[in-house]
C-alpha cells in the first residue's frame, strides 16, 4: 500500500482538514461535500487500525530498494547517447530522470508511506 498514513492519535490531534483533503486541478480544493464530482477526496490511512505491516518505509526508500537507481542510470545513458539529436528513446531516458526525482522527493511523493504485508 502506498498512501498518506498517520496513526489514529496523530489524526485525532489535527484539524480534520489536515487528514481529509480535497484536490482540484492539482491544488487543494474546497469542502469535501461542495460541488460533488468536481474534486478528488483523499484521506490519510490510520495505519494502526490495520493488521501490523511486515514493513513500513517511505516511497523513496522503497523505490530505491527495488532498483530505481539502476533505471535512472539507464535513462541517463540513453539521454547522453541521444541528446545531440534526441529521438523517443533519448527523451524517455531524460523523462525517467525527472520522474524519479519527483517520485523520491521527500517533501512530495517520496514521503508517502509504503506499508507491506506478507501473505502466506
Amino acid at each position: 500500500m502506498i498512501d498518506y498514513a498517520r496513526t489514529t492519535a496523530e489524526m485525532a490531534s489535527l484539524p480534520w482538514r489536515e487528514w481529509l483533503r480535497t484536490y482540484r486541478r492539482h491544488e487543494r480544493g474546497g469542502h469535501y461535500l461542495a460541488e460533488p464530482g468536481t474534486q478528488d477526496i483523499t484521506a490519510d490511512v490510520a495505519l494502526d487500525q490495520l493488521r501490523r505491516p511486515s514493513a513500513v518505509t517511505t516511497q523513496a526508500d522503497f523505490l530505491l530498494l527495488h532498483g530505481l537507481d539502476e533505471l535512472v542510470e539507464e535513462g541517463r545513458r540513453r539521454w547522453q547517447a541521444g541528446a545531440a539529436a534526441p529521438d523517443l528513446a533519448a527523451l524517455a531516458g531524460r523523462s525517467r530522470i525527472q520522474e524519479a526525482e519527483a517520485l523520491t522527493d521527500s517533501n512530495g511523493l517520496g514521503g508517502f508511506t509504503v506499508a507491506q504485508w506478507v501473505v502466506p
